[in-house]
């Protein structure tokens, strides 16, 4: 149980942008695109952390006050 919990979030996009910054990816997009275009470009978080989960990637449960959130693979 230990080794595939990752913890507790508001909800499986708070996990998301959670995994994005700490993967570094959160300031890719402001490095890459101008600042005058940044406001049109996005990343669709709920998008990736669904396919986080149908993917296999991790497997979420729902619980007090958010989403525990377990990984498929140690």
């Amino acid at each position: 149980f230990e080794e595939f919990y990752l913890g507790h979030w508001n909800s499986l996009e708070a996990y998301a942008e959670n995994l994005l910054a700490d993967l570094g990816y959160d300031g890719l997009l402001d490095g890459a695109v101008p600042e005058n275009l940044r406001p049109y470009v996005s990343f669709d978080i709920t998008a990736f952390a669904r396919d986080l989960e149908l993917g296999g990637d991790i497997a979420a449960s729902e619980g007090e006050g958010g989403v525990y959130v377990f990984g498929t693979s140690g």
